[in-house]
């Protein structure tokens, strides 16, 4: 292989919660408000919640979102600023769209969404810069980029306002991406 890629996750802390009574299945469970157990005050953030991620497949109880840990930086800023909100003004759903980055040597490479159980995928752009639409069902669900910042831009809007461009549309290198906003 010309190029292997290790992902290595991380095993939450979620003692404390469990000594105060709060739910931990594989991190510290969360309402879709981010809050612990539904109690007023009580929220986690960041690598160790795990909550109910709208961007994930519907495969919980009756359609219900897949309860999701996300451990990346932009993930725990997301959600902090979401939770410092929920104090101020009350209580929302988190609705973040889940994004990552990273540069590995000349490679910059962006995701917006997340590519669960996707059943169609297009490419856009050049051998060197490129993006790789997913769908799911018909619907938008994750784009990856590479070399791509503006097609990463596009996308994270579109998951955003939960946009579905025909794959057609994302395809086609003569329809730019800002078009399909609306």
């Amino acid at each position: 292989a010309d190029l292997v890629v290790l992902g290595v996750g991380v095993a939450p802390n979620a003692e404390l919660a469990a000594s105060a009574g709060l739910a931990t299945e594989n991190g510290i469970e969360t309402d879709e408000t981010l809050r612990c157990g539904g109690r007023d005050g009580i929220y986690a953030l960041g690598d160790c919640a795990r909550f109910p991620c709208r961007y994930g497949p519907e495969d919980g109880p009756e359609g219900a979102p897949r309860m999701l840990r996300l451990e990346s930086v932009q993930n725990a800023t997301d959600q902090a600023r979401h939770i410092a909100r929920s104090l101020l003004k009350g209580p929302s759903p988190y609705a973040a769209v889940p994004w990552f980055w990273t540069i590995q040597f000349d490679m910059r490479l962006q995701t917006a969404g997340l590519a669960f159980d996707v059943d169609e995928s297009v490419r856009r752009g050049s051998e060197d810069a490129f993006s790789l639409f997913h769908y799911r069902g018909g619907a938008l669900v994750c784009v990856d980029s590479v070399n791509a910042p503006g097609d990463h831009m596009a996308a994270r809007k579109l998951l955003q306002l939960g946009l579905s461009p025909a794959p057609s549309a994302v395809r086609d290198p003569d329809t730019p991406l800002k078009t399909l906003i609306g």
